[in-house]
């Protein structure tokens, strides 16, 4: 009766972490075959679901500690959980708490076995406590186990090959279409035109099939990575019915907000100011500053232009 008690104690502390983290814990009611639970994670301050979920494996005790040393603990899984998890088409979290000290640990167990071959034990961090600051990385691995590093290198991937040598890339689209805090996706052709004009020395550019092509690649992967709430059948229908740049805006989800801080964390790693050197902005972050803020000055000046054409 103690191991049950001290199990329920264990399932007690996620409940009361998924209140914190706006999530919906799902305990297993029957015939556990090595998942506790789900996890779904609502959008911040709704009820909303986010689409995210991850399967929960939860141990309570002191003596899952006990392969411990100061950064890390083993634990050892058996074989048939194992084997679960790797088939299950959901991320696996195992949730290890010790009721003796609050201790609360999480690992990411499905991804931690298939890097490192399938081994006998998970292998838990002790600086990554399972609590409502963990949301932002449970997310992360909900949306198809990408990891936010992982989908900036495919939008780098994406080019527009521009007629005087140089080239565009998703990551600069990325800088261009959101606002430096990260909160929407602002698609308006004359972001993109402000993007082109800061590319090149000229003053004169061509908007034409390849750039609309390129726009278009640019908000599907967007739309299959789930960085933006989905809006992609408005986008869909001005893009094919009108045959112009839509005039969307639209929410960053959690996860897009995860990728848009990763990138400006990170941004030397993802964008090469050689391309903008006319401009002679040699810091990668204050480069990047100045084609957002460039972006959302365009973007100001044509909503204030709309305004003051419907007054007429």
């Amino acid at each position: 009766m103690n191991n049950l008690l001290q199990e329920d104690k264990g399932l007690i502390k996620i409940h009361r972490v998924c209140v914190e983290m706006n999530a919906i814990w799902r305990p297993t009611t029957c015939h556990d075959l090595g998942i506790d639970g789900q996890i779904e994670f609502l959008q911040k301050n709704s009820n909303i679901s986010t689409g995210c979920i991850v399967a929960v494996q939860s141990k309570s005790g002191p003596s899952y500690f006990q392969n411990s040393t100061d950064d890390h603990v083993k634990y050892y899984a058996q074989k048939k959980h194992l084997s679960y998890w790797t088939k299950l088409n959901l991320p696996v979290v195992v949730i290890l708490y010790n009721p003796d000290d609050g201790m609360t640990l999480f690992a990411d167990a499905k991804s931690d076995l298939e890097r490192l071959n399938n081994r006998s034990f998970v292998l838990f961090d002790k600086s990554k406590c399972f609590c409502g600051a963990s949301r932002d990385e449970l997310i992360s691995l909900a949306y198809n186990r990408l990891k936010p590093s992982i989908v900036l290198k495919r939008l780098m991937e994406i080019k527009l090959q521009l007629d005087f040598g140089k080239f565009l890339t998703g990551i600069h689209f990325l800088l261009s279409f959101t606002n430096s805090s990260g909160e929407f996706l602002d698609v308006k052709a004359c972001r993109f035109s402000s993007l082109l004009d800061l590319c090149t020395e000229n003053d004169f550019f061509a908007f034409g099939v390849k750039e609309h092509e390129f726009i278009h690649r640019i908000i599907l992967s967007i739309h299959r990575f789930s960085l933006v709430e989905d809006f992609i059948l408005r986008f869909e229908e001005e893009w094919y019915e009108n045959q112009i740049v839509p005039n969307i805006s639209s929410p960053l989800t959690d996860f897009g907000v995860i990728v848009h801080s990763e990138l400006w964390k990170n941004i030397e790693q993802y964008m090469h100011v050689e391309m903008f050197s006319h401009l002679g902005i040699k810091d990668h972050c204050e480069l990047a500053k100045f084609i957002s803020d460039h972006a959302q000055k365009q973007s100001d000046e044509y909503e204030d232009w709309l305004e003051s054409a419907s007054k007429y």
